[in-house]
């Protein structure tokens, strides 16, 4: 008889849980798109819920007028940072989220 793989859910904390869909992009709805310098472009994909809850940049981003507020956008463009620094950024964030600590971007 096979061996039944506990869920991921199972035992973990509510930021345990949502570290990992962060982490392995459970039911992201965003995109973030990054060109280096040398032609190659990286993905990082995020929740737009943690990101609105993390700052009020990111509220007026996705929940305004914004382009980036429509169900229909394209990935989001960002040429001030590389993927790598942007990814920290969200952990970050989720931490001080999950902490109940708010850090203005």
């Amino acid at each position: 008889m096979a061996q039944q793989v506990p869920a991921w859910q199972e035992n973990k904390s509510l930021h345990e849980r949502n570290r990992y869909m962060l982490e392995n992009e459970i039911t992201t709805d965003v995109c973030f798109e990054f060109c280096s310098s040398d032609g190659s472009v990286a993905y990082v994909r995020a929740h737009t819920f943690m990101l609105i809850a993390s700052s009020p940049v990111f509220e007026a981003m996705f929940g305004g007028g914004m382009a980036e507020s429509r169900p229909d956008r394209d990935n989001i463009k960002i040429e001030d940072i590389d993927a790598k620094t942007f990814k920290e950024m969200l952990r970050f964030d989720f931490i001080n989220l999950q902490l109940g600590l708010l850090i203005i971007l």
